[in-house]
């Protein structure tokens, strides 16, 4: 045989080879797993990333409008306590740590709680007062005064007039005349009204009778309940500026800030509302930015009367497990409720695992044992929900939890 017909014998097919090679591959079964569960139904809604808290910023001075002279934040800024987060009429707004907001203005010799949460604040920030916590007096307004001037501002003066029936200071001795003063033209009073040496001078003197100003008023450092706000965090983000340097901006909010752990919101229908209670577990997953959490259901909105208006939407909130990212705030994202239908564990296998039988014959699910033998096993079915049902064997112990189940053929 020559090359070439050796050749054409070794690369020409026969009938059976090519029928051989376009047959469809043999089937592959396909199994799952049949587990021991609760079996939940998912309801999923459209939620939005909430913070738990917010403090808005207002505007607000002795006059009908103020304007914003200056705004040094921008939405989606990290703003922490010692900053100034606006400026109105060309003065600041001050960031301070603490829980209570600012209802007053404080000033030296006011006392409270309020008092001790400003002292607290200036000594975190380094301005330490050493006046008794919760009283305000001449150390708490010197840190006042130290930390306006540190962000470069004067701090406001409280003149709180002298007590009254008091003329104000006595003179020191170093402030003494000299020499004595000059005899009067009328004539001497009685040895007995003569005034002593360990008296002073006569009351009619000009130095201990002269008074000026600086006795009449005591300049102290105080703080308007208009350029403070405080946060009950270590740090805010700024979530919303609505007014912007220049602008009138009345008695209004200048902007907003976002505290504390955020938590999503939704609406659930009549329906859903009635399937879902506190507690329950839930997934939050957001497109973008890419996030996937596990939460809780912290709360439910009240259904209404029976007979009363329609509702809307029921409010839900779900707070994760691990703190969001507050970048996340009023960001939409997808929120799965793991509602129960069972009230404990049950034996649950893929629907396409049931297979129908004749009329008056319980259905079957075929089962795959360890040496991939086939064995149908018969079976009750309860409810489903989630692609998965609640099943029974009819003899038990045929059926147990970890055995595979036949679900499709793939080719």
């Amino acid at each position: 045989m020559s090359l070439v017909g050796l050749a054409t014998a070794v690369f020409i097919e026969s009938p059976h080879e090519v029928t051989a090679k376009s047959a469809a591959p043999a089937a592959t079964v396909i199994t799952a797993v049949a587990r021991w569960q609760v079996l939940r139904n998912p309801i999923t809604v459209q939620g939005t990333v909430r913070s738990a808290r917010t403090v808005v910023v207002m505007a607000s001075a002795p006059y009908a409008e103020v304007t914003v002279t200056r705004l040094p934040v921008k939405a989606g800024d990290r703003v922490r306590p010692g900053r100034v987060v606006a400026e109105i009429d060309g003065r600041p707004i001050l960031l301070l740590r603490g829980r209570l907001p600012a209802y007053r203005n404080l000033h030296e010799g006011d006392h409270g709680p309020d008092v001790t949460q400003l002292q607290q604040a200036l000594a975190s920030l380094g301005y330490a007062s050493y006046d008794p916590p919760g009283d305000f007096g001449q150390s708490t307004a010197l840190a006042l005064l130290l930390f306006y001037r540190h962000l470069g501002y004067e701090a406001p003066v409280y003149h709180r007039p002298a007590a009254p029936g008091v003329p104000g200071p006595a003179p020191s001795p170093s402030a003494a005349p000299s020499s004595p003063p000059a005899v009067p033209s009328s004539p001497p009073a009685a040895p007995s009204a003569a005034p002593s040496a360990a008296s002073g001078p006569a009351a009619g003197h000009p130095i201990a009778s002269r008074r000026t100003a600086a006795d009449l008023v005591i300049p102290s450092a105080y703080l308007p309940m208009s350029e403070v706000v405080y946060i009950p965090t270590r740090s805010a983000l700024v979530a919303s500026v609505t007014a912007r340097t220049g602008a009138v901006a009345g008695s209004g909010p200048v902007l907003t800030l976002a505290t504390g752990s955020p938590r999503v919101t939704g609406n659930l229908s009549a329906h859903q509302a009635a399937q879902t209670r506190k507690g329950m577990p839930a997934e939050i997953v957001s497109a973008s930015p890419p996030l996937t959490a596990a939460g809780t259901v912290t709360r439910v909105g009240p259904l209404p009367a029976v007979g009363g208006p329609p509702a809307s939407g029921y409010p839900v909130q779900v707070a994760s497990r691990r703190t969001l990212p507050q970048h996340l705030i009023g960001v939409r994202v997808r929120l799965t409720i793991e509602a129960p239908v069972t009230s404990g564990p049950v034996l649950t296998v893929p629907l396409a695992a049931v297979v129908a039988a004749g009329h008056g014959h319980p259905v079957h699910v075929v089962k795959i044992t360890p040496s991939r033998q086939r064995i149908r096993v018969a079976v009750y079915t309860g409810p489903t929900a989630g692609g998965l049902v609640a099943v029974q064997p009819v003899r038990p112990g045929q059926l147990r939890p970890g055995d595979r189940v036949v679900i499709g053929v793939r080719r």
